[in-house]
């Protein structure tokens, strides 16, 4: 299990535009996170049987 934050370099906007785009996606789903007042993207992978391949 792990959990990954990322934001692209620019404002909030751009990032919140960015993970707008990933869950439209259909493919994945992240949630948002402020850190340090900033709009961060977070990835969490909890599926127990989750391997490479699948992320």
């Amino acid at each position: 299990l792990g959990l990954v934050c990322f934001r692209a370099k620019g404002t909030d906007k751009l990032n919140q535009k960015l993970l707008s785009s990933i869950n439209d996606s259909g493919r994945i789903h992240m949630i948002p996170a402020k850190v340090n007042h900033r709009y961060t993207i977070r990835f969490v992978l909890t599926a127990p049987n989750a391997c490479v391949e699948d992320v």
